[in-house]
């Protein structure tokens, strides 16, 4: 993605008819997440790790898509203990610096026998 340009312009308090502008390049904040690809057991659990890029604020909120299987704030994923059929579970890495940019991976989980 293109980094955004701003552009800041400053004005002399001692004379308001001189100033001066200024560009700058902010950085795309990106985010990404591992494993990108997981398979577990009902009842396994799964540590996600997060990599941000353009930004200094590393936090991320971690959230699953649904009710099943359960996401510390800290990216340990717990699949549900009780599945019948193979369960397809999102799990979601939001970066707190700039809640629109997220990645999504999804967790195959599979009954146990």
């Amino acid at each position: 993605t293109t980094p955004k340009t701003v552009t800041i312009k400053a004005t002399s308090l001692a004379d308001p008819t001189k100033e001066a502008l200024a560009a700058v390049r902010l950085p795309e904040v990106s985010i990404s997440v591992r494993p990108d690809d997981a398979q577990v057991f009902a009842g396994d659990s799964l540590q996600f790790t997060a990599r941000l890029s353009g930004t200094r604020e590393n936090a991320v909120r971690w959230s699953i898509e649904g009710n099943e299987g359960d996401i510390t704030q800290s990216g340990l994923f717990t699949a549900p203990t009780r599945v019948e059929q193979p369960l397809l579970i999102k799990v979601k890495a939001t970066s707190a610096a700039d809640p629109s940019k997220c990645a999504v991976v999804t967790v195959r989980v599979k009954p146990r026998k």
